[in-house]
C-alpha cells in the first residue's frame, strides 16, 4: 500500500500564505459591500491560521507581541461585563460581534508580516470594494422615478452611508498619498488616482452626510499641518500653510452666512395681515411660532380646509397621510409651500410644478432640497434640526437632534451607574427604561441607543471600564509606535471621529473596519510603508507603489 505524501512545512507555509493573503483581500473587499464575504473571509482567516499556521511560531510572537494583549483586553473587559449583566441572551450576541476584535489583531499580528507589494495589494482590494459601492449606489439612482434625492441613504445600498463616508474618506486620504507618492512614476497610473480620488470626493459630498464632511475636513488640515511641520522647503511648506488658513477661514464664513441667511426673516406687519384666502376661507395665523423657511413664517397664511382640497386634487397620496420618508405629508406640504414664499391655501397649492409635487410626496420639506449637489441644502437642514429642537421640536426623525437626546439620556445612564456601568448585556434595556423614566419625546422607533462609541463605553462599564479600554487602545498605539506612520495616523484619526458620532465598534461591520485596519497598519506590516522619499527609489519599502 502507497504511503500517505508526505508535506513539507515549506509548503504548508506557502499554503498558509496564499490562503493569509488572499483571506485579506476578501475582507478588504467586503468591507463596503457584504456582510457575508466579511463573516466568510474572518472564518477562513480563523481556519488557515488554526489548521495551517506554525503554534511555536504564533506562540513566540504573541509572548513577545504584547500589543495584541491589549487589545484583547477590551474583549476581556466586555466578558467581565457579562457578570453583572441580567440580559444574558443580548449580551452574548454583543460578544459575538466583537469577536474580530480578538481574531484579526491574533491572527494578523503572528503571522509573518506583509511585504510592501503585498500591502498594496490589500489596499487595492479595499480601493476597488469602495468604488463598486459607490458605482451600485450610482446605479440605484439612476434607476428611481426622480432623481431628487430625498434620502441619501439609497446611495448606499450596503452599508450604512455614514459607514461608507467613512471608507470614503479612508480612501481618499490613500489616495492623496499615493498621487504624491514618486514610485508611482506612470503618467496613466495619476491620471487614474486622480480620476478616483474626484470621482470618491464627489460621491463624499452627495451622500450628505455631517459626519463624513466633519472627518474629510478635519483630515485634510491635518495632513496639511503634519506636511507643514515635516517639509524641508519653505516655499512649499508655506504655500500649504497659506491654503490651510484660506481653507479654515472659507468653511467658518460659509457656517456663519448660512446661520445669518436662515435668520434673515420677513418683517410681520400685523396690521397688514390678510384675514381671508382669495375664495373667501379664513386664514391661520400663528403669531408665536417662530418657525421659518428660507425666511418665510411656516405659520402664517394657512388655510388647511384649501390646501387638503387643493392637494387632493393633484397628488394620489392623500392630505391626511404619510409621504414616502414617513411624515406627515400636510406638514411636509406646509413647509416646502412656506420655503417657496407661497401662502398655505389653494391658490399656493396651484403654483406648484410636477415637480414640485412629486418633490413634497418624497418627503422633502424644502424646494432648496431639489438642488442635491448643493452643499448649502444640508448645512440648512442640520440648522432648522437645531432651531426646531431648541425651540421645543420633536427632534424625531431628526439626525443631528435625536443625538442629542441620546447623548442626554446616555449620559443619565451613565450617572445611575457611575462606578461600573450597566453591564455588557444591559445597555439597551437601560436606555429603554431611561426613556420611559424621562417621558422622552422621542417616537417609539427612534428610541436608539449612544451612537457614540466612547458614551457607550462609560455607561457599559462606567469609569473604570472606560478608563481601562481607553488604556489599552493607548497602551497598544504606544508599543506600536514605530509604526506610527501617514497610513496609522489617518486610521487613528477616521476611527477616533467616527466614534463621537457613532457606535462603532456595536456592528459586525464596524468593528471589522476598525480591528482590520488596526491590525494592518500597525501589526501586520514589516516595517512602515507610509513615508514619501524624495526620490524615486523603486527597491525602497518606504513607499507604496
Amino acid at each position: 500500500m502507497q504511503g500517505v505524501k508526505h508535506v513539507s512545512r515549506a509548503e504548508i507555509k506557502r499554503y498558509y500564505s496564499i490562503l493569509y493573503l488572499g483571506s485579506l483581500c476578501v475582507l478588504a473587499f467586503s468591507l463596503p459591500l457584504s456582510e457575508f464575504g466579511l463573516s466568510l473571509a474572518l472564518i477562513i482567516l480563523f481556519l488557515t491560521w488554526l489548521v495551517l499556521g506554525d503554534h511555536s511560531e504564533i506562540l513566540d510572537r504573541l509572548r513577545k507581541r504584547k500589543s495584541i494583549w491589549w487589545i484583547g483586553l477590551i474583549y476581556l473587559i466586555h466578558l467581565a461585563g457579562m457578570i453583572y449583566s441580567k440580559d444574558m441572551a443580548y449580551g452574548w450576541h454583543d460578544l459575538r460581534i466583537k469577536l474580530p476584535l480578538v481574531i484579526l489583531p491574533l491572527v494578523m499580528g503572528t503571522s509573518d508580516p506583509l511585504g510592501r507589494k503585498e500591502f498594496s495589494l490589500v489596499i487595492r482590494f479595499f480601493l476597488t470594494g469602495v468604488l463598486a459601492g459607490t458605482l451600485a449606489g450610482t446605479v440605484v439612482l439612476l434607476g428611481r422615478e426622480s432623481y431628487t434625492l430625498s434620502d441619501p441613504r439609497v446611495l448606499s445600498p450596503f452599508v450604512s452611508h455614514i459607514r461608507l463616508a467613512l471608507f470614503l474618506n479612508l480612501s481618499i486620504f490613500i489616495l492623496l498619498f499615493q498621487l504624491f507618492d514618486v514610485s508611482v512614476s506612470e503618467w496613466w497610473k495619476k491620471a487614474g488616482l486622480v480620476v478616483l480620488l474626484i470621482w470618491f470626493i464627489l460621491f463624499l459630498g452627495v451622500l450628505r452626510s455631517l459626519t463624513g464632511w466633519a472627518v474629510f475636513l478635519i483630515g485634510i488640515v491635518f495632513i496639511g499641518c503634519r506636511h507643514v511641520y515635516l517639509s524641508r522647503n519653505l516655499f512649499p511648506g508655506l504655500f500649504i500653510a497659506i491654503a490651510l488658513i484660506m481653507l479654515v477661514l472659507l468653511v467658518v464664513s460659509f457656517a456663519v452666512r448660512s446661520v445669518a441667511r436662515f435668520y434673515h426673516t420677513d418683517e410681520i406687519q400685523l396690521e397688514a395681515l390678510d384675514e381671508y384666502t382669495s375664495l373667501g376661507n379664513p386664514y391661520f395665523h400663528d403669531l408665536a411660532n417662530r418657525q421659518v423657511e428660507n425666511g418665510h413664517y411656516t405659520w402664517l397664511y394657512v388655510s388647511e380646509k384649501e390646501l387638503e382640497k387643493a392637494w387632493n386634487q393633484v397628488s394620489e397620496i392623500p392630505y391626511d397621510s404619510l409621504d414616502r420618508k414617513g411624515q406627515e405629508i400636510r406638514f411636509t406640504l406646509i413647509r416646502y409651500l412656506t420655503s417657496k414664499g407661497l401662502r398655505k391655501d389653494a391658490e399656493g397649492v396651484s403654483q406648484l410644478s410636477d415637480l414640485d409635487i412629486r418633490a413634497v410626496e418624497q418627503g422633502l420639506t424644502n424646494v432648496h432640497f431639489l438642488k442635491k449637489w448643493n452643499p448649502y441644502t444640508r448645512v440648512y437642514e442640520l440648522i432648522w434640526e437645531i432651531d426646531f429642537y431648541l425651540n421645543g421640536g420633536n427632534p424625531s426623525g431628526h439626525s443631528v437632534t435625536q443625538r442629542m437626546e441620546y447623548w442626554k439620556t446616555g449620559w443619565r445612564i451613565w450617572k445611575a451607574h457611575p462606578l461600573i456601568g450597566v453591564g455588557t448585556g444591559d445597555v439597551q434595556g437601560a436606555y429603554e427604561h431611561q426613556y420611559l423614566y424621562d417621558q422622552t419625546c422621542l417616537s417609539p422607533e427612534w428610541r436608539l441607543r449612544a451612537h457614540n462609541q466612547y458614551l457607550t463605553f462609560l455607561l457599559t462599564f462606567g469609569i473604570v471600564g472606560f478608563l481601562g479600554i481607553m488604556a489599552a487602545m493607548g497602551m497598544f498605539v504606544f508599543l506600536e509606535r514605530r509604526k506610527l506612520d501617514y497610513f496609522s495616523l489617518v486610521f487613528i484619526l477616521v476611527a477616533g471621529l467616527s466614534m463621537v458620532n457613532e457606535d462603532t465598534l456595536e456592528t459586525h461591520t464596524g468593528v471589522c473596519f476598525f480591528s482590520f485596519f488596526l491590525s494592518l497598519f500597525f501589526i501586520s506590516r514589516k516595517e512602515k510603508y507610509g513615508e514619501i522619499k524624495g526620490s524615486n527609489d523603486a527597491g525602497s519599502r518606504q513607499t507604496v507603489g
